[in-house]
């Protein structure tokens, strides 16, 4: 694997930037001048990056829902020993970090964007069969009891984010949980 050159690594803090400018803001109305104050950068140095502001969200919600799902799955990883802070573990990112979750969701239901965006979803699944295959492994609990757990994870974590409604989402991760639990090796 090759070493992330300092151009990737500026662009990745550009992206970032790009990202939390959006987060913060929202889509509609977004402009280049937006980015261009949220990076410290000119326009013309953002279109050295990007070639138009379409490319920036784009480019941006990618980096955006990398390195959110990638959080979550770190810390399922930390945190199988238990699988209630776990759940708890997945409230509190989801609590915190609803802002950017929501931008996500906007931007893959938008008109203008969300086609591009939902052609991620492929992607996406891959990354979590990956992530389920490793979780099982480390869990010992079979690919084929856990992977649709995971999937349902998913759906009330965007479920939750969409409607803000906690209680339901650590009621609804407690019979995951649960379920998870009597489907395999028993997790305290």
């Amino acid at each position: 694997m090759r070493e992330p050159t300092e151009r990737d690594v500026k662009k990745d803090i550009v992206l970032e930037k790009c990202f939390n400018c959006m987060a913060e803001k929202g889509i509609e109305g977004i402009s280049v001048k937006d980015f261009s104050k949220a990076t410290g950068m000119s326009a013309s140095s953002l279109y050295y990056w990007f070639k138009d502001k379409d490319e920036i969200v784009l480019d941006s919600v990618r980096w955006g829902l990398d390195k959110n799902v990638n959080a979550i799955f770190d810390f399922a990883f930390k945190h199988t020993d238990n699988l209630n802070k776990l759940a708890k573990g997945i409230i509190q990112i989801a609590q915190e970090r609803k802002l950017e979750f929501r931008l996500i969701f906007q931007i893959a239901t938008s008109p203008q964007y969300g086609k591009k965006v939902r052609q991620l979803a492929d992607e996406l699944d891959n990354l979590y069969i990956r992530y389920t295959e490793a979780l099982s492994h480390k869990m010992k609990v079979g690919f084929d009891i856990l992977y649709p757990y995971v999937s349902l994870v998913v759906s009330v974590f965007i479920d939750c984010i969409i409607w803000e409604d906690w209680t339901k989402f650590e009621r609804e991760m407690k019979v995951i949980i649960d379920l998870i639990k009597a489907g395999g090796k028993s997790h305290e």
